[in-house]
Formats: C-alpha cells, sequence, structure tokens
C-alpha cells in the first residue's frame, strides 16, 4: 500500500511512529527555499487516513520528527523546538543562540521522559569562523536547558552528535564525532552528562567511533564501533562502558576497511544485536558473538524486536541527486532470541530515504523516486520440493488436494509440450498434473494417485510420451478397490493436436470466454499464461508461432468455445504478427498480447493484467519447465499468480507486484538446485 506524500514535488523524511500506532513523516518542497506553504507535517492514522499540517507562517521547516513521553510529537524547525499534538496542534519554543546561527539536528527520546537535541552555531553564518556545539534537553512543558560539548571547531570539521541514552545512573551517554568530509579527525568517544551538566569523555580505540549507543540487559552501556575507511585496519567491534567507567571493546568480525561497516546496535531481553556488513549479529554480554545470520543484502539496520529478538531491514545504497544515499530495501526480517530467522518483504527497488519498523510486523518506508509513504506487507517464505521432478510435482500435489480429487492428469517429466495445455485443463476439472517417466510409473507417484482416489486419470500424450507399460500401471491401480475409476489417453499426431485435444475435453461443454495462445515450440511463455489461465478459467492453446497465418484446427477450437477474448503470451517472435492478425479476424474476439523483453518480464506483465491482488504467489525457474508444469495446477485451482523467475533472484518488477497485491506468502516451487537460497532470500535482480 502507497500514500502520495501531499506536497506537489515534495519529499518525506523522518518517519516515526506515533503513540497510537500512526505514522507521521515531515514533507518537504524542493522549490525555493523558504516557501513556507510547502512545509508540512502529515500522519498516517492505523486505517489509512493521511492527515497534514503546515507548520509555521514564518520562513521554516520542519525535520527531525521525535515522539515525546507526552504522546506528542516533536520536530526542530530553523531556529526553534516545535511540538505537535496527535490533533494537530503546534507550538514553538525558541532556541536562544549566543554564539551564532543555529543549526538544530534530529532529536531523541531519553529514558527519564526528556527530550534531547544537537545543536551546531556557526558563529556568523558565513562558513569563516569556528563552530560550537552543545546538547539541549528539552522537558514536555518545553522549557529548555544547553549542555556545550565542542568548542571552537574548525570551519572544515563537522562535528556528530550519535544516539544517545539514559544509563540506569541518571546520566546521559552519547557517541560524538568529527569527520571533516574525507575521514574522522579523531578517534570518536562515548561522552556522559550528569544531572548537574558534569561531563566527562570516554574516548574510543584509534581508527573507530560510535556508531550507536543502546542501553543493554546487563545495564551497561554499549555501542557499536564504526570503523573509518581512511583509518588504519582495525577490527569490527561493539564496546562496553560500566557504570564506573571502564571500557572494554570485543572483536565481533574481520578486520575492516570497507568504510562505515557497523551500523547500529539495539538491547534484546538476554543480548545485543548489530548489523555488520549485511549480517546480523547476536552478542552475548560477556561479548562473545553468539549467532550470525545473512540479512540478505550488503547493509542491514537492526530494530527492537517485540518478543525480545531483533527486527532488521536490508538492502544496497545507492547515491541519490542532491540528497543523501538511498538504500534500496530488499528484505525485511526477525531474528528470535532462540535464533530462528524470518524473512517477512522484499520490496520493489527504490530510492529509500526513511524507513521505521512499527513493530506490528510492517515496514514503512519514505521513497525519493515516486514520492510516496509505502507501507510494507509481511510476507512469508515456504518451499514445496522432492528428491526429483516427480517428487516435487507429488508434493505440490498433496499442498493442492489434502484429500481426494476428481481427475489426475498425467504427463511425462521429460518434455513440456503435453503438458503445457494439461495445467488449466486439471485446474478446470478439479485435479492435480503429476508428471511420470516414459517407461515406468514412479512408486511416490503411485502412491499419490492411491491417495487421492480419483474416478478418472488423464494420460497426457502418445506412446512415445508415456509408454504402454506406465498405461498399464495406471489401470491397474484404477480397477483397484482403493480408487476404482477410468484411464482415458489423449494424443494427437503431434503436440498442436493434443493441446486442441485436452482443450476440447476439458472445456468443450462449458466453453471458454477467454483463452491463451502461446507457442508449442518452447515452455516459458505457455507456463507464465499457465496460472492466470486457471483463475480465468480459460484453456491455454499451442500453435506454431513462426507460422504465417493462424491454422483451420485454432480457429475452429476457439469459435466452438465461444471465446471472445484471446490473450497472446509472448512477442512477435514466437507468436507471429500472423498469427494474431488471423484472431482477430475472428468474429467477435478482441485479441491482447503479453510480450516482455524476456520470458520473465513476459510473466510479470501477464500476471499483472490478471491479478489484482494475491495473498499467494508462486515462483518457478524460467530456466526449466518441470516444476512449473505441475505448480501452474496448483496456483490455478488456488486462484494466485505464478511467476517465472531467474534461478538466483526476483525480478523487481514482481517484488513490486507482491507490494502492491499485499502478498502474504510466496510459494518456491522446486529445490534450491532449481531456485537458490538467494530467491529464498528474496534477492533482487
Amino acid at each position: 500500500m502507497k500514500y502520495p506524500v501531499p506536497k506537489t514535488l515534495g519529499e518525506a523524511a523522518g518517519l516515526i511512529k506515533g503513540a497510537d500506532g500512526s505514522i507521521w513523516f515531515s514533507a518537504e518542497d524542493n522549490g525555493a527555499f523558504g516557501d513556507a506553504s510547502m512545509r508540512s507535517i502529515s500522519h498516517i492514522s492505523t486505517t489509512g487516513a493521511v492527515t497534514t499540517y503546515e507548520v509555521s507562517s514564518q520562513e521554516q521547516y520542519a525535520e527531525g520528527l521525535v515522539l515525546g513521553s507526552d504522546g506528542n510529537m516533536w520536530f526542530t524547525t530553523t531556529d526553534s523546538i516545535g511540538r505537535i499534538t496527535p490533533t494537530g496542534d503546534i507550538s514553538y519554543f525558541p532556541v536562544s543562540s549566543t554564539d551564532g546561527f543555529p543549526d538544530l539536528q534530529q532529536g531523541f527520546l531519553g529514558s527519564d521522559g526528556d527530550l534531547w537535541f544537537p545543536l551546531q552555531e556557526d558563529q556568523n553564518g558565513s562558513g569563516t569562523l569556528p563552530k560550537n556545539v552543545s546538547l539541549l534537553r528539552v522537558d514536555t512543558a518545553g522549557d529548555i536547558s544547553k549542555f556545550p560539548v565542542f568548542s571552537n571547531l574548525p570551519e572544515t570539521d563537522s562535528e556528530t552528535l550519535g544516539s544517545a541514552v539514559l544509563g540506569h545512573d541518571g546520566d546521559l551517554y552519547f557517541a560524538d564525532s568529527i569527520y571533516n568530509g574525507k575521514t574522522f579527525t579523531e578517534s570518536g568517544a562515548i561522552e556522559r552528562i550528569a544531572p548537574d551538566g558534569t561531563a566527562h569523555k570516554f574516548a574510543l580505540p584509534a581508527g573507530a567511533v560510535a556508531g550507536a549507543i543502546t542501553l543493554g540487559p546487563d545495564d551497561n552501556i554499549w555501542a557499536s564501533a564504526v570503523v573509518d575507511a581512511n583509518a588504519p585496519t582495525v577490527p569490527e567491534s561493539v564496546i562496553k562502558l560500566t557504570p564506573g567507567g571502564t571500557l572494554t571493546s570485543y572483536a565481533v568480525g574481520p578486520d575492516s576497511t570497507d568504510g562505515f561497516s557497523g551500523t547500529n546496535i539495539v538491547a534484546g531481553t538476554s543480548a545485543l544485536w548489530e548489523a555488520f556488513d549485511g549480517n546480523i549479529i547476536q552478542i552475548s554480554t560477556a561479548g562473545k558473538v553468539v549467532g550470525r545470520y545473512k540479512s540478505g543484502a550488503a547493509q542491514a539496520f537492526v530494530y527492537p524486536g517485540t518478543d525480545g529478538g531483533v527486527a532488521f531491514a536490508s538492502g544496497n545504497y545507492k547515491n541519490v541527486p542532491f540528497a543523501e544515499p538511498a538504500l534500496e530495501i530488499q528484505t525485511v526480517g526477525t531474528v528470535s532470541p532462540a535464533g530462528a530467522l524470518t524473512t517477512y518483504y522484499a520490496s520493489s527497488t527504490s530510492d529509500i530515504l526513511s524507513f521505521q519498523w512499527d513493530g506490528t510486523g510492517h515496514l514503512w518506508l519514505a521513497d525519493s523516486n515516486d514520492k510516496t509513504i509505502a507501507k510494507a506487507t509481511p510476507l512469508s517464505e515456504t518451499r514445496i520440493a522432492g528428491s526429483s521432478r516427480y517428487a516435487t510435482s507429488v508434493a505440490i500435489s498433496q499442498a493442492a488436494y489434502p484429500g481426494t480429487a476428481p481427475v489426475v492428469f498425467v504427463a511425462t517429466g521429460l518434455n513440456y509440450p503435453d503438458a503445457l495445455s494439461a495445467a488449466p485443463a486439471a485446474v478446470k476439472e478439479g485435479g492435480p498434473l503429476l508428471l511420470t517417466s516414459p517407461n515406468s510409473l514412479p512408486s511416490d507417484v503411485a502412491a499419490e494417485i492411491t491417495r487421492l482416489k480419483p474416478s478418472r486419470i488423464v494420460i497426457v500424450g502418445g506412446t512415445s510420451a508415456i509408454s504402454a507399460a506406465v498405461e498399464q500401471q495406471l489401470d491397474t491401480l484404477a480397477s483397484s478397490e482403493s480408487t476404482p475409476g477410468t484411464v482415458d489417453r489423449i494424443a494427437g499426431s503431434n503436440r498442436y493436436q493434443t493441446s486442441d485435444l485436452v482443450t476440447d475435453d476439458a472445456f468443450g461443454t462449458s466453453g471458454a470466454t477467454s483463452a491463451f495462445v502461446a507457442t508449442g515450440q518452447n515452455y516459458p511463455d505457455a507456463l507464465a499464461a499457465s496460472a492466470a489461465a486457471g483463475k480465468l478459467d480459460a484453456p491455454v492453446i499451442l500453435v506454431k508461432g513462426t507460422a504465417s497465418a493462424l491454422d483451420d484446427a485454432t480457429t475452429q477450437l476457439l469459435s466452438t468455445l465461444g471465446a471472445t477474448s484471446v490473450d497472446i503470451a509472448g512477442g512477435t517472435t514466437v507468436v507471429s504478427s500472423g498469427v494474431q492478425s488471423g484472431l482477430a479476424a475472428l468474429s467477435g474476439v478482441t485479441v491482447t498480447r503479453f510480450a516482455g523483453s524476456t520470458r520473465y518480464n513476459t510473466s510479470e506483465l501477464i500476471n499483472k493484467a490478471v491479478f489484482s491482488s494475491a495473498g499467494t504467489a508462486y515462483f518457478a525457474t524460467g530456466t526449466g519447465f518441470a516444476d512449473a508444469l505441475s505448480g501452474a495446477a496448483l496456483a490455478g485451482s488456488a486462484g494466485d499468480p505464478l511467476y517465472v523467475v531467474k534461478p538466483t533472484c526476483v525480478p523487481s518488477n514482481v517484488a513490486s507486484d507482491l507490494d502492491t497485491y499485499a502478498t502474504s506468502t510466496v510459494t518456491l516451487l522446486g529445490g534450491t538446485s532449481a531456485l537458490t537460497p538467494a530467491v529464498a532470500e528474496l534477492e533482487h535482480c
């Protein structure tokens, strides 16, 4: 679900969860600086209603949202700290600047209920005089106290105050560093400020700065040590600071020189969790790594979980013109305290400037690419696979029909033409499509037929595809007491006639207002259409795609079916323009062609046209046919899309469709040799 940012040309930033579960953000126009009509704060309620509030009519802009202990949202403007209530009442608390022009930064909530805001002051605003840095403490009444941190910094240096937390001793602990645009000019530190303003600095090891800090389950302060790419090689580490001031560093990763490797750290009920080089690391309070989990992408960020574990978002950074680098979110997941890794969501590749985990299994994303706020739907992944293509077809059948089935279609597992039309026919008649070897019925396939107790078994293809010996085995099963029924063989003189006969057998009596046409000379396009055909109660009819004209048999079949809508799967190189012209010439028939630049694009285009929602989506490899043959019957019977995807990744357009459909489950068809773990991790391509 996507919500447009309610400002022309606006970009949203600073996603924050409100006290009532709503999502708040600020929006800023890309136009002239100081255009107050283009500065706003909005929130999206739990029911999806978007409400927008304008900030002060003065030349102000709102940013740095933080939820206060009073349930109000607090933010910074050019020279004040603002407070907005859940109903939209806004108050401003001016920040006096005795040292120069103020620059307020992102605030954070202390565990005592007060808010803290870093303040940087340029002494004349010209960029030529030193800067001073302070921390402002703001109580819920708006009273402001100021605590100096740095004085007389060179203009070329930028002081950064990281996250902060109150210790159990009542002191405020925060991370700081000095950066000159190329490297850190000195090692970072953790600073402590007592309630009376007394400050103490604890220097970190050379070459490291504290990226984030948290109060650990052992009541000590813990920090992630961010590695500077321009500093000497240092191990990736976390740092513990005791209330007594003892600082200890623990190595948790290999030496790192790739820059800013550690991102953030959060506390669970019994351990610390850190994101490092795309991994989620579980660290005991003794400083030992007790778990390491791959997040699925190069960069990851962790958030406190709801069960004492951790939630995470991962992706890859890309440069965005005139903006901070954006994270292309690929994967969202959780890791439980016991180490159970669950992947929930893969979004479309977008320019994500801000994101917020709402604690209910959803990730909210501020996308600078299409100027929207997106609510990511939780997504779980399952896999249906057997030890062979035949065993996989059995597993798919069991998933589709846990009880009995009136009919079973049987096709060879060594070639594709006969089965391409059989999948939608099986959906029409309410049964699975099982695969067999040409000369012997696999024992697990025979056992599955016995379990299903069909009254009819349909062999698709001639004896060169499925031998008379296999037919005899099926006759024996059909005549047994456990599976009484008949065996019928549907076979034509070629693949096209077999397709016509299968279609006529399943759809000839009831007819079909819609039909797909695909080439019989290759499998990807017909596979892409099979599940969609099942959704539409339509057949897939094979044609000789390279022919210059539509053949008479297909013309007659479409007339018999009463089809008024014909969809061509694939471009003109697989189904010629001459065949399309012949279809268009049929009386009362509307023809639509779905053709992408690749088989994966064609699959996505067909599904996008047929499905507007889908609780489950199925993935099958586009470089093989066996798993998708039986899988199309499963997906079609469930009314869900089947996508052919690459063996090693998921096309980004497919991920975008799943977002639009609010898909909650992806089912992979086939083992890891067909769809690698990268597909299970929903990596994009």
